[in-house]
Parts: C-alpha cells; structure tokens; sequence
C-alpha cells in the first residue's frame, strides 16, 4: 500500500475512534434484539447491514424492516435536503430511493433517510434537528416511488463522510445492539487460478500454487473486518468500518481496495485475500472480527505438494 493510502486509511480510523465518545448519535428507528422471532414485536430490525450483498451492490448503510414507525434524527445537525418523491415525482432529480431527507452534521458528514412513506416537515421548520427529533415516518405498507425496495423494506439510512467521499459504518457510533447475531468464521475454501474451487473441511493435500480465499457468508452476520494469517504472517486484512467511492462504485478498503464484485465473486462466500501456498505444511488462520469488535478464529493444517 502506498504511503498516501496508509496515511489516508488511518486518518480516518483514527476520527472514528475520537468521534466514538464524543458524537452523540443514536439510531433512526428503534430496533428490536435480532434473536427476537415473536411477531407481536413493534420494534424495526435490521434486514441488510452495512457492506452486504444487497442484489449485486455493497449495502452503504443500514435497510430496516419495520412496523409504521417514526424515524428520528440520528444525531444534531441541519436538513439540507428533502425530496418528497410523491409530489416531485422527481422533477428535482430522479431517485430510486424514494422520499428523501439528508441531514448535514459537524466535519463535512451527512446523514441519508429514504424510503420514507410520510415527511414531517412541522418538526423542522427552521432545518435544524437535534438527536432523537422525529423527521419522517415509514410504513410497511409503503410501496416505495423508487423501484428498488421491496416490501419488507422501510428505511434505508446511511452516513456519508463527504470531505473524505466514504460511507461510514455507522454502527461504529451508534449503541450496541442487544443480543446481536454472533459472526463466526465459517468454513475456508480456497480457488486456483482455473477457478477450481475446494473445501478446506474436505480437502487437506492441494498443488502448489496462487490461490484466493473465501469463507461461507451468511446474511445478517457481517463482520467489521476479516484477516487471514498463512504460517502466522497477516498476508489479508479487509475492512468494513467504511466503503471508500471510486468511480461512482464503493469499495471495501485493505492492502488494496476490493469492489464488490470481488468481495461477492462466489454465492454465498465473501473474499478474504489471496495467497501464494509453497510446498510443505501450511497453517491457514482466519480471525472475523464482529461490529462490537469481538474477535474468532478458525485455523487448518494443509499439505502443499
């Protein structure tokens, strides 16, 4: 990685870290516990998080599904922007997001509520919001203006460093979720340059040669970040504390930046890095480090002939 792009990544994980204690934030919606299965529950859950597959894209955000709910201001700022797509009908400009609020915050970020099926626009007559203030609704039985949501779809919220062109993990500042979904390694897989792909669970002696490394992906269990370590020397780390913009498309961000289409290359498996495995034993370990920063490891023994 050049010298800019160090400096650059850990500038900005290091505003993170400062931002933490001091950005006063709290979810748009008020969310129930991901292990809750009751229906009576009248909180929103979370139906894509931030740096998932959603229909060939990385998620840049949070997509709740929810009861008809307010939808509150994330944190202190001003709206810059609403979009009411069903009296526009996008004369502004065209958005598949629907109704649309941005709220701009202190350091150049914005915060992004769409898919709204009501703007309050008596909760904010001067722009000005403060956490928590409720600034439009959602409804299940929404149908959506945009096309791209679907109808267990509500909100769709993202925070946007714009100064830096990032999508931030949003998680990173807000509370911890209760009783969150645990992310584990999964099983490792490893595919050769013919596109050969095998199971670490059901092959132990493979040819030498370039390989890239995959895990099994389930939704709703996403990690902050992945490493994988080959006779203990770190040769992959993937991040997803933010999505970096390149070309109108995000990229998750590591020794090099990884588009979606590598990262989601495999169905239902997520790209870890790639590697050069010589003859000899090969110890592979993997460590996913979960949103709540919680670390778990998986390690084979190979045989390279």
């Amino acid at each position: 990685m050049k010298r800019f792009e160090r400096f650059f990544i850990y500038t900005i994980l290091f505003a993170l870290i400062l931002l933490e204690p001091l950005f006063c934030a709290d979810w748009p919606v008020d969310l129930s516990s991901p292990k809750s299965s009751s229906a009576k529950t009248q909180s929103s859950s979370i139906r894509y998080n931030f740096g998932e597959n959603r229909e060939g894209y990385f998620v840049p955000g949070f997509v709740f599904s929810s009861p008809e709910s307010d939808v509150k201001a994330f944190s202190d700022g001003k709206i810059i922007y609403k979009n009411d797509a069903s009296s526009s009908y996008y004369e502004d400009f065209p958005s598949a997001l629907g109704s649309t609020l941005i709220v701009a915050h202190p350091d150049k970020m914005i915060s992004v509520y769409s898919n709204l099926s009501e703007i309050k626009d008596d909760s904010f007559e001067d722009g000005n919001v403060q956490t928590g203030n409720v600034i439009a609704k959602v409804s299940p039985d929404f149908e959506g203006l945009g096309g791209f949501h679907d109808k267990h779809e509500t909100l769709e919220f993202q925070v946007i460093d714009t100064q830096s062109h990032v999508a931030i993990n949003s998680y990173i500042i807000l509370p911890k979720i209760q009783d969150r979904l645990l992310v584990y390694p999964g099983s490792l897989y490893l595919q050769n340059k013919k596109g050969t792909v095998y199971s670490l669970d059901e092959r132990k002696v493979l040819p030498n040669g370039f390989y890239s490394i995959y895990r099994d992906f389930s939704a709703g269990r996403m990690p902050l970040s992945t490493s994988v370590f080959v006779n203990g020397k770190n040769i992959s780390t993937i991040n997803y504390d933010m999505l970096l913009s390149k070309n109108g498309f995000c990229q998750a961000g590591g020794k090099t930046n990884y588009p979606f289409s590598t990262i989601f290359a495999l169905p239902k498996k997520q790209f870890l890095g790639e590697v050069q495995l010589i003859r000899g034993k090969n110890e592979i370990t993997l460590t996913v480090t979960d949103f709540d920063k919680n670390e778990r490891k998986i390690t084979y023994i190979i045989d390279i002939y």
